[in-house]
């Protein structure tokens, strides 16, 4: 009994290592466009890429009733 529960404990332990690891790399891998757009932009027309980011965040942050 009191290693069947020890298993349960340490497979729990490792599921949430393996969801934490999952969210990690998701959150970076959502970082990416941002990043390749912020360097891929000549300095002549950057604020205009960046412009647009803001703006969608803006409205993101608007329709879900928080002021930015």
């Amino acid at each position: 009994m009191i290693t069947a529960l020890m298993v349960l404990v340490c497979a729990v332990l490792v599921l949430g290592w393996v969801l934490t690891g999952i969210a990690f790399v998701a959150s970076l891998v959502s970082m990416i466009p941002r990043l390749l757009d912020s360097l891929d932009t000549s300095p002549g027309h950057s604020g205009s890429a960046t412009g647009q980011w803001r703006a969608g965040d803006r409205k993101f942050l608007r329709d879900l009733g928080i002021r930015p």
